[in-house]
């Protein structure tokens, strides 16, 4: 690509240690959806334990 500099986009810069900012924000992300499935999970529970101690009738 005629132009096309990646140093004109410091971005992906350093953060700590060996990390760059996309591996940071790739972490963070990965962190974020499993926080998001262990809340689903523990949501499922709980409905779970609500319809085993109901005392509603079959269906």
């Amino acid at each position: 690509m005629t132009g096309y500099s990646r140093a004109k986009f410091p971005h992906w810069a350093g953060q700590y240690g060996e990390c760059d900012t996309r591996e940071v924000v790739l972490q963070r992300a990965a962190r974020s959806h499993q926080r998001e499935v262990i809340k689903r999970q523990q949501m499922a529970l709980v409905c779970a334990c609500k319809v085993a101690n109901s005392s509603a009738p079959p269906v």
